[in-house]
């Protein structure tokens, strides 16, 4: 499967156990922890802006302050970035989210596939250094979009 496939049905996947809910439902804490469903996609949107930030400089640099806030502020970035978006509307929330996902795969299909065989080898050697958070990010996600179905 290719990039822009990978991302597609990851979006979906966050999207279709959400269609139908509530306004309620969505500031609920519990969700995941003491977070709410909108804090969930707020959570999910601050890390496509990080996504946003990496394909930047993929295509020729720029300034990439949610990669430079990801990196420095550690543990402190999910909830801080939650929190930023907390005096949002859910339908705030849930547009920063997609249009911050449209914005990521017009990046990635502007970059050619020789260019993303180079970066995954950047990728490879830079994970290192934030691999504990993509573990977590890719442990939690599922079961907080399971939980989402649930509810």
């Amino acid at each position: 499967m290719n990039a822009v496939d990978i991302l597609k049905y990851g979006h979906l996947t966050v999207l279709q156990p959400l269609d139908g809910f509530s306004e309620s439902a969505w500031d609920t804490p519990g969700a995941c922890g003491v977070w709410s469903v909108k804090d969930i996609i707020a959570h999910l949107a601050s890390y496509e802006q990080v996504l946003v930030d990496v394909l930047t400089t993929f295509l020729g640099g720029g300034s990439t302050p949610s990669f430079t806030r990801f990196t420095e502020s550690g543990n402190q970035f999910n909830d801080s970035e939650v929190a930023v978006r907390k005096e949002k509307t859910v339908k705030e929330v849930l547009e920063e989210f997609n249009d911050t996902h449209d914005q990521v795969v017009s990046m990635v299909v502007q970059i050619s596939p020789r260019q993303r065989k180079r970066e995954q080898i950047l990728l490879r050697k830079m994970s290192k250094r934030i691999e504990p958070e993509w573990e977590l990010i890719s442990r939690e996600q599922p079961r907080q979009i399971n939980h989402l179905s649930i509810c």
